[in-house]
């Protein structure tokens, strides 16, 4: 959760934004909407807005994940970290 954090300031602690969870609100400086739904044990998160605001929203995040160290992965990959063979 601590890459979507930093670009809202809604609480998504794991308390108060658990799993199958959804809310809407302000992301990025858009308004969308997020859902969490973890894959295994790992926080997932969808986050949905304005298909214009698209590139916008994707540069943001990964902008703020260069501090977390992380990348964008693609789909299988992440199937192979939730199952544990990754």
């Amino acid at each position: 959760f601590h890459i979507v954090n930093t670009i809202t300031e809604i609480d998504l602690t794991p308390n108060t934004f658990g799993n199958m969870r959804c809310l809407q609100g302000s992301f990025a400086g858009s308004y969308g909407m997020l859902i969490r739904e973890d894959f295994g044990n790992i926080p997932s998160y969808e986050l949905y807005y304005p298909r214009e605001l698209g590139e916008y929203v994707w540069d943001t995040l990964l902008r703020e994940s260069t501090v977390f160290g992380t990348k964008p992965v693609g789909f299988e990959s992440l199937l192979k970290i939730g199952s544990g063979s990754g």
